[in-house]
């Protein structure tokens, strides 16, 4: 399908000079023409289509108004449009064939999120000028490097789970991180540094190859830390493993998916109780007569069926029929 402003322009109550929001996702379009007249563009979602080259998003090239663009599921293989954008801050490229990090998007001072999870990025490059970073999602790639970030001092949110990643570099000066996803890599050991992210609330480290109790204790530090997922390590395989933890980490709430923390069990067991009582008591009230019962509350009354032979209008199987004899 190939979208142009006439076509657009049939579907919009406003001229397209005053459309802010425009939503084009799952319309199977390949092609996109020059809608640059769509000057006061705000928002635009191009998710699940047939976008597959540079030159198919061309006609976006001049929407210099975008805040917030989706590009997610398409088959692209670079996003160079994004030059002029500089006031974008959501750009999501997920789901496509990117290689690298556009180089383009450091024509995007501004952006918050960045959001390139499956795709085929190698390494992590140009995110570096991009100081008012806030979420970085790259999960789903095949990164075998991460850099140290050190520019990126505003990050709250960083994935990078799913790929080859071997050693995590010193995030020390990431003082605002509160969600660090590592899961799925090749991990073996935890960086001193880490206990300097002082603000870090969840750490998910499944599934990587830390064996030593010692890498645990590192995070000790780490008060605000109530979110911890080590499940798929071979430290897991000790008998006493979530004892271990939680004696070094006893501020833990919750721990490979499972919460635990006795404020949450007792309003848990609470909530249980009430509910049991109150079926209970609906199960021993008393019912009166003339009433209906709850076990009769949902079903429709149906008047008796009259079974009579007056009431068939043809002989039942089996009958036979005699002529009643003249009366004279």
């Amino acid at each position: 399908m190939r979208i142009t402003a006439a076509a657009l322009s049939q579907f919009q109550s406003v001229p397209l000079g005053e459309v802010q929001t425009l939503d084009l996702s799952n319309k199977n379009i390949d092609y996109i023409a020059d809608i640059s007249n769509c000057i006061d563009l705000r928002k635009l979602n191009l998710s699940k289509n047939a976008l597959a080259s540079t030159e198919a998003i061309q006609g976006i090239l001049d929407l210099t108004s975008l805040t917030w663009l989706n590009l997610a599921h398409n088959q692209l293989p670079k996003c160079d449009v994004i030059r002029y954008m500089s006031r974008l801050t959501v750009l999501n490229i997920s789901h496509n064939q990117l290689n690298r990090v556009p180089l383009t998007i450091t024509s995007c001072p501004d952006i918050k999120a960045l959001i390139l999870n499956h795709n085929q990025i190698v390494a992590v490059e140009h995110v570096g000028d991009l100081p008012q970073l806030a979420t970085l999602v790259l999960s789903h790639n095949r990164i075998e490097t991460l850099p140290p970030l050190k520019r990126n001092t505003a990050l709250i949110k960083l994935s990078v789970a799913h790929n080859a990643i071997r050693t995590i570099p010193d995030f020390s000066h990431l003082t605002q991180l509160k969600e660090l996803r590592l899961n799925d890599n090749k991990i073996m050991a935890i960086p001193d540094t880490l206990g300097k992210c002082l603000a870090l609330e969840i750490l998910d480290l499944g599934n990587n190859f830390i064996s030593e109790w010692g890498e645990i204790t590192k995070l000790a530090v780490l008060k605000r830390l109530v979110n911890l997922n080590l499940k798929g390590n071979s430290l897991c395989d000790h008998p006493n493993y979530r004892d271990l933890v939680l004696q070094h980490l006893p501020h833990l709430r919750i721990l490979d998916g499972v919460r635990f923390d006795p404020k949450f069990l007792q309003r848990k067991q609470k909530r249980f109780e009430q509910q049991r009582e109150t079926t209970t008591t609906k199960r021993q009230a008393p019912v009166e007569e003339g009433s209906t019962s709850p076990s009769d509350a949902g079903k429709k009354h149906r008047r008796p069926r009259d079974t009579s032979e007056r009431s068939r209008p043809y002989p039942r199987k089996g009958f036979t029929y005699r002529k009643p004899k003249r009366q004279y």
